[in-house]
């Protein structure tokens, strides 16, 4: 896997999209990858001649004061770490998520924030975030509205024993870039069943020689509730990201698992990263 050299974040100047840009701050802090800031906004229509087409001059008038309002947002969040991250920031006009869909082909990561609690129609129709985590081409890390994690030293990786492949599992260990963690694998299983699985075991154990300076804990949930247990083990154990993986086998299993990321991606009240 290639490193991750351009990070995405959609951004609409909230609070929740300010916590999204620090934490991809953060990321490219460690990663030295380039941060693009979008914002997606509708074509504007003339007020007096023509009120239902589009006008050329209305959205160019719309697209300056919406790049005067970025380069504020930047200011706001002006990071101070100690390598100089580099920043650029686009405004697009179009409707925002076949914008982010298509802009997701260039780029190595995407990073945007998520509102905790969804209107009825929003919860109906999927928010952006939830569609953009099922659809775009690359990861998404997606960063809910109440969170205060900006720190990765405690990660938590959701593990699907059938199928985890244990070299991505290294690789996005290497690509986050945080030297000394703790790390939970967290597995799905008979709760009543003590033993902790061969091929789990194997992971921890390869796990423990490539980060030799991390501290490795395994833990075992309900097959039944996986959203919310995953939530709970997160807020209990102090995660700063939790990592899922998109199901890549049989038809059942994707929809199993774009089913399992779509409501973590509304539910999670820590950062989300799929892969």
């Amino acid at each position: 896997m290639k490193k991750i050299a351009k990070i995405l974040v959609p951004v609409d100047f909230s609070d929740t999209a300010l916590k999204a840009y620090r934490f991809a701050q953060r990321i490219a802090a460690g990663t030295a990858a380039e941060l693009h800031l979008l914002h997606v906004t509708y074509p504007q229509m003339e007020n007096i001649d023509h009120p239902l087409e589009p006008s050329g001059s209305a959205t160019d008038a719309r697209t300056a004061l919406l790049e005067e309002r970025m380069a504020q947002f930047v200011a706001d969040a002006e990071w101070k770490g100690e390598r100089t991250l580099k920043i650029s920031t686009l405004i697009e006009v179009g409707a925002i998520i076949p914008v982010i869909r298509k802009k997701a082909r260039d780029y190595d990561l995407i990073v945007m924030g998520t509102r905790g609690e969804h209107a009825l129609i929003e919860s109906l129709l999927g928010t952006v975030a939830s569609d953009v985590v099922i659809h775009a081409t690359c990861p998404v890390v997606v960063v809910p509205q109440y969170t205060d994690k900006n720190e990765m030293t405690s990660i938590a990786y959701a593990v699907d024993l059938k199928w985890v492949n244990e070299k991505r599992l290294l690789e996005w260990s290497d690509l986050l870039n945080v030297p000394q963690r703790v790390i939970h694998l967290v597995f799905f299983g008979d709760a009543n069943d003590p033993k902790v699985p061969v091929h789990l075991q194997k992971l921890k154990k390869s796990l423990a020689a490539h980060l030799p300076d991390s501290t490795i804990y395994t833990h075992k949930l309900r097959k039944h509730e996986l959203v919310e247990d995953l939530s709970q083990f997160s807020e209990q154990n102090e995660i700063d990201l939790l990592i899922m993986y998109r199901g890549r086998n049989s038809w059942k299993r994707k929809l199993f698992h774009r089913s399992l990321t779509r409501q973590m991606a509304g539910k999670t009240k820590i950062p989300l990263l799929v892969v």
